[in-house]
């Protein structure tokens, strides 16, 4: 190996960002489901889905059943090119800490019995600590600058 061989400082942190923050098709939601938006080569691209019906928010699912029946109307529409991921825990600390900075709003989507098409969801907002605080097993995240 030669210098041109080893990667350079910037490749070793963009790829371990990648690692942490962009979920894999494989991952399992550790417990939430998103929905994320794709490339041509079908890797998420770190946008997650969103939408602004009964205000800007970001839906989690937590069931995967749940999150793929939205997200076979939203290809259905044409909307874009979105996929399914599970958020594991090392990816949910990275999305608490992305929405919290962003002042993004959080809406958790289930369904019950009473759902019938594949866009009802009962659902709720819950805030950024409170995701923490309820669902996220690792340490406390330290917002402090």
């Amino acid at each position: 190996m030669d210098n041109d061989d080893l990667p350079t400082f910037p490749q070793m942190l963009a790829d371990r960002i990648k690692m942490v923050a962009l979920p894999e098709e494989s991952h399992i939601g550790e417990p939430f489901w998103v929905i994320m938006e794709i490339n041509d080569k079908n890797r998420v691209t770190g946008s997650y889905y969103g939408t602004n019906k009964p205000f800007p928010h970001i839906p989690i699912y937590l069931s995967k059943r749940h999150a793929e029946s939205m997200l076979e109307v939203l290809n259905k529409n044409g909307t874009g090119k979105y996929a399914v991921r599970g958020l594991t825990q090392y990816a949910l600390r990275t999305f608490i800490i992305t929405t919290k900075f962003m002042n993004i709003r959080l809406m958790i989507c289930l369904k019950d019995r009473n759902t019938i098409k594949a866009t009802d969801f009962f659902a709720f907002e819950i805030s950024n600590d409170e995701l923490q605080k309820q669902y996220y097993y690792g340490e406390q995240i330290d917002f402090s600058l």
